[in-house]
């Protein structure tokens, strides 16, 4: 990493009263979902000096440098998100501006080979069982995490125990399309589709779970799939979280009007997360709430494209709502 490139930027960056207690990487992404993209990367550098274990920190720095025209820093942060285990960058748009150059290049195919050695890997889902089994079998929760993440958001101290704690059965899979140690995507559809349900069978298999107690939560591109799968297959998905996700309006195409569809949604969004995204969420609680399905929709005051800080308060009361439990 360009150390003294990203020390003389952080001096430049000094500004009196910033402290620790701000959550500059929310604020800079929500600087990076208004197009506001030097604001971005100063707010996520700021940010990586407090942490700077989070490659996602690193890595958002290096796309908001990239698109505000900085090759040095985008190629800087960049090499620290390589270390951290993020490559997702070989096919973001985020750098077609630095794309044809050499040091962008060169780091394209430093991660080539690494990532045909993690193709070959069998990444096995995280499953979290709690000590007292019911006699009818493990209600469950099945976590996607968004795109270029990793189980790891959904895994944090304290994040499996509140599931655990009411009795869940948790499991977090890996995303099909790997992109680093700690990066993956789905691939969404049919893909993805037998996939969460072969997970199913196999926590049936391997644990015992009741199959009228199923439900789904996800993040981002996880959001918007545990939607599409809980619309797909309400005989399977009881209730579903989808936190920052998304809504295609030519889903609505494919359900046949007078449909009525007997699920809990739960849809949350930061409220400075990308307009288009608040109003297609506004949109989807509309439609679904005319096919009978039960919506909460929420947004949380200050949060860009990002769970909260403390995500657990919002973690508990969608699994509350989803499953009744809060009622």
């Amino acid at each position: 990493m360009r150390a003294a490139a990203i020390a003389f930027t952080l001096l430049l960056l000094a500004v009196p009263g910033l402290g620790e207690d701000v959550d500059y990487y929310n604020a800079g992404m929500a600087a990076y979902q208004r197009g506001d993209y030097a604001e971005a990367a100063r707010l996520l550098t700021i940010g990586y000096v407090y942490h700077p274990e989070n490659p996602y920190t690193a890595y958002n720095a290096a796309c908001s440098y990239a698109l505000a025209g900085d090759e040095e820093m985008a190629l800087a942060f960049l090499d620290r998100a390589i270390e951290l285990g993020v490559y997702l960058f070989v096919d973001d748009s985020d750098f077609d501006s630095i794309r044809g150059g050499e040091g962008f290049q060169r780091r394209v195919e430093k991660v080539g080979d690494f990532l045909d050695e993690l193709n070959n890997r069998d990444w096995e889902p995280f499953i979290f069982v709690p000590e007292a089994k019911p006699e009818k079998g493990y209600p469950v929760l099945v976590a996607l995490h968004g795109y270029g993440g990793s189980p790891s958001g959904f895994t944090q101290a304290g994040v499996a125990r509140l599931f655990t704690d009411r009795g869940f059965l948790y499991a977090v899979p890996y995303g099909e399309r790997v992109q680093g140690p700690d990066s993956f995507a789905w691939s969404g559809g049919k893909d993805t589709e037998e996939t969460i349900l072969k997970l199913l069978d196999e926590l049936d298999t391997g644990y015992g779970i009741d199959r009228d107690r199923v439900y789904l939560m996800g993040f981002s591109q996880g959001g918007a799939i545990v939607l599409a799968l809980g619309l797909s297959h309400p005989e399977v998905f009881d209730g579903v979280i989808s936190l920052a996700g998304n809504w295609a309006t030519e889903w609505e195409s494919r359900i046949p009007a007078g449909t009525k569809i007997d699920l809990r949604v739960y849809l949350w969004v930061g409220s400075e997360d990308a307009p288009e995204r608040r109003a297609v969420l506004e949109r989807a609680a509309g439609f679904l709430q005319d096919l009978g399905v039960e919506v909460r929709h929420v947004e949380t005051e200050g949060v860009g494209h990002a769970l909260p800080e403390d995500p657990l308060p919002l973690f508990a009361a969608g699994l509350d709502f989803v499953s009744g439990s809060g009622e």
